[in-house]
């Protein structure tokens, strides 16, 4: 194996970290303990669409799936839909234009196949702090486990609507039989 830049070593274990959570295996580390990171945590979805539509249009289109969506204000001013599971959370989206700096996984697809703008589905657990914990309660696995096929069928009509890419929060594309999938709950392991 090539020798890796002292300050890129994080950014190859990173990227070994989400490889592994999308194949649903693990990474060995040189003192031999293994990494398994939890391929279930990849719940939130972006499209990149060249149709940038106001969230009234947005909140028409998602209304059979999340019908109690209302608009807010976000903190930079923005509006944006949230609707609240009765015990799973929220489920969040926001528009907004596109960087500079487009994922990568965008340079395979071509241009007219996605565009400036992301619409992004999040998902709010009722912690938010368990986001980050290695090992999460059941309840919050319950709930997220509830969550992640709405978050899927609401992206997987925006796209219908509005066209574009979808990847994941990894940067990894969201083919549409594995959006399905997420859709009806089923596991996306390889």
């Amino acid at each position: 194996m090539p020798e890796v830049e002292p300050g890129h070593v994080a950014e190859l274990r990173e990227w070994a970290l989400a490889v592994a959570k999308h194949c649903w295996g693990g990474v060995i580390q040189e003192s031999g303990t293994i990494l398994r990171p939890d391929p279930e945590s990849l719940v939130d979805l972006r499209l990149y669409s060249p149709d940038p539509q106001p969230m009234s249009i947005v909140q028409e289109v998602v209304r059979s799936v999340l019908p109690r969506a209302q608009e807010y204000q976000d903190s930079d001013g923005t509006t944006a839909l949230y609707t609240t599971l009765e015990y799973d959370g929220t489920i969040v989206i926001k528009r907004s234009r596109a960087t500079r700096d487009l994922p990568p996984a965008l340079a395979t697809v071509d241009w007219r196949d996605y565009g400036p703008h992301v619409y992004e589905v999040s998902w709010i657990p009722p912690d938010p702090e368990e986001l980050t914990q290695e090992m999460p309660s059941s309840l919050h696995m319950i709930a997220r486990r509830r969550a992640a096929p709405m978050v899927a069928r609401t992206m997987a009509m925006l796209q219908q609507k509005f066209e574009g890419t979808v990847l994941d929060t990894e940067d990894f594309m969201v083919q549409s039989e594995a959006l399905q999938a997420r859709a009806q709950g089923k596991s996306q392991g390889i």
